[in-house]
């Protein structure tokens, strides 16, 4: 998910990355915070590089969607 809106404290755009799964215990779909990725004016580049430093130890083979509004 990405706020456009200023982070006031570092101003900066905020990408947020969560993790949505099926949990068997529950029975239900679960989303969870992951992390996040701080950016400024940024090129498709930076982007990619933030999203793949925020997504550090995810097992991306294991991945099913992605979905980025």
């Amino acid at each position: 998910g990405f706020n456009e809106s200023l982070n006031k404290a570092t101003q900066k755009s905020q990408m947020d990355v969560f993790t949505r799964f099926w949990d068997s215990k529950t029975g239900r779909v679960c989303t969870r915070y992951y992390n996040s990725s701080f950016l400024r004016h940024t090129t498709a580049d930076d982007l990619l590089k933030s999203f793949k430093d925020a997504t550090t130890g995810i097992n991306l083979a294991k991945l099913v969607r992605l979905v980025v509004t």
